[in-house]
């Protein structure tokens, strides 16, 4: 069982919108794929930890065990006891999520919203907050990155939270391959370059400019996911929750500074570049720039710590 975390009733738990489960795409119901959760105060904020819809113990986005059918989460949610839905996604099942958050002011979407919509014509819809979006389509990510600014896109071992608020929904889910690379360029321009050109190599564009004299951060990433350890490397840098939800680590924290030994590792000590490569992982939140102590924020506290001990 997940150590119960003291909540601070100085900040009000969230509230979610009602699913609306007629709207939900049938082609996802089909999937056994579905979760429920609700609020929890984590670290000082409040978290939507997944959670098995049949026995309302914690689920783990890593073991399929611990997820249920879309009957089982819908009778699950119906009961109240639970703020909401939500859709594990798996590389099996081939449809990628992208989380636009803080994109909705006064009813009205941001333009950056507007023309992802308007260019992936797919499965959206209106994310829990009210702020925020979610979008799922068909297609697989063209490289490693997860995040940048209020964007994140995620294929594998992440729940989406489904809330059935559409803002366009298609009969079924639509391979949108070839506008996610264009959006995925776009989001990583100053990483990569358009994909499928003769400057491109594999699924990760070639950086447009050398950031490091040694190496790049496109050739730092490739070189730990190729490593032995590579595997393990991957479920750091791609944020899966199963590490500490139901795995080795009590506390996202302690993930944060596991990855930030590996990429201290790999960049040679540069934390400048390790701090750039985690912005762009799975892990990135809000608390990474949030004021701690001596001047320091949380991010760079950590890193410090984990470069501190990497000369021991």
């Amino acid at each position: 069982m997940e150590h119960e975390h003291r909540v601070n009733h100085d900040r009000e738990r969230p509230r979610s919108l009602e699913v609306n489960v007629a709207t939900i795409p049938e082609e996802l119901q089909q999937y056994p794929s579905w979760v429920v959760w609700q609020y929890r105060m984590v670290d000082g904020e409040w978290k939507k930890p997944p959670i098995t819809p049949a026995s309302g113990w914690l689920a783990s986005v890593a073991n399929s065990k611990t997820w249920g059918s879309f009957e089982e989460a819908k009778h699950a949610y119906e009961t109240g006891r639970y703020a909401g839905m939500g859709f594990v996604l798996t590389k099996e099942a081939g449809i990628v999520g992208m989380d636009i958050d803080h994109c909705i002011h006064n009813h009205n979407l941001t333009h950056q919203a507007e023309e992802m919509i308007t260019t992936l014509q797919t499965h959206t819809e209106i994310s829990p907050s009210g702020e925020g979006v979610h979008l799922m389509l068909k297609g697989y990510l063209p490289g490693v990155y997860h995040r940048q600014g209020n964007v994140e896109l995620y294929e594998d071992k992440r729940y989406l939270t489904i809330t059935g608020h559409a803002i366009h929904t298609p009969p079924t889910i639509p391979n949108r391959q070839a506008e996610l690379e264009t959006i995925y360029t776009d989001l990583f321009r100053t990483f990569v370059t358009p994909l499928n050109t003769p400057e491109s190599t594999g699924r990760v564009g070639k950086p447009a400019q050398r950031r490091n004299p040694h190496l790049t951060d496109e050739t730092t990433l490739k070189k730990a996911y190729n490593a032995h350890n590579g595997a393990t490397f991957a479920r750091y840098y791609e944020g899966d929750h199963s590490l500490w939800e139901n795995g080795k680590h009590r506390s996202q924290s302690e993930a944060d500074y596991q990855l930030c030994l590996y990429l201290l590792y790999w960049t040679n000590g540069d934390a400048m570049q390790a701090d750039r490569l985690f912005r762009h992982s799975g892990l990135m939140r809000n608390k990474w720039d949030r004021p701690l102590r001596r001047d320091l924020t949380y991010g760079q506290f950590t890193l410090a710590n984990a470069r501190e001990k990497g000369r021991r």
